[in-house]
């Protein structure tokens, strides 16, 4: 068996996260009783949003191998259009003007740009909290960009 490409593991990986945002919407949209429209809708406000913040990355950031850049200007943003909101799902912050989101939020759909920008990193839960690492740095995702770092090293000092 020939060894799998870079470029066929971002497939995979980003493939694996689609899957993941769907069965999230699958059941956030069916707990709450949304109408087809009403889940189609929700659905094509957040791949927007997703596809919005990839973009804006690709265009500022200068290298897309500096994971500090990268986490920080995913954060400043994601924060310069969404708020924090304890307790919301997905599609219910989505509602919001502005969009407000969770930890559990923020982290699907940093992980989705992440993916898309074939960036490589964990999904971690903690008791009561959801946050991302990359290979050096951890990554808060409910706090603006000037807190939203810390080393991976520092990962059980804060969060466990």
């Amino acid at each position: 068996m020939a060894p799998i490409s870079a470029e066929q593991e971002s497939k995979k990986e980003q493939e694996k996260i689609r899957r993941t945002v769907d069965t999230i919407f699958n059941i956030e949209n069916a707990a709450l009783g949304h109408s087809k429209e009403k889940s189609s809708e929700l659905r094509a406000k957040y791949n927007d949003y997703v596809e919005t913040i990839t973009g804006t990355v690709k265009e500022q950031v200068s290298s897309l191998k500096n994971e500090r850049e990268v986490f920080i200007h995913i954060s400043s943003i994601s924060y310069s259009n969404f708020d924090y909101a304890k307790g919301k799902l997905i599609t219910t912050g989505l509602e919001e003007k502005p969009p407000s989101f969770n930890c559990y939020g923020s982290a699907v759909i940093f992980a989705d740009v992440l993916s898309r920008l074939d960036f490589r990193f964990q999904v971690v839960k903690t008791p009561g909290h959801v946050l991302l690492l990359g290979n050096e740095y951890g990554f808060e995702t409910t706090v603006e960009e000037g807190e939203s770092m810390f080393y991976k090293r520092d990962l059980n000092k804060f969060h466990l």
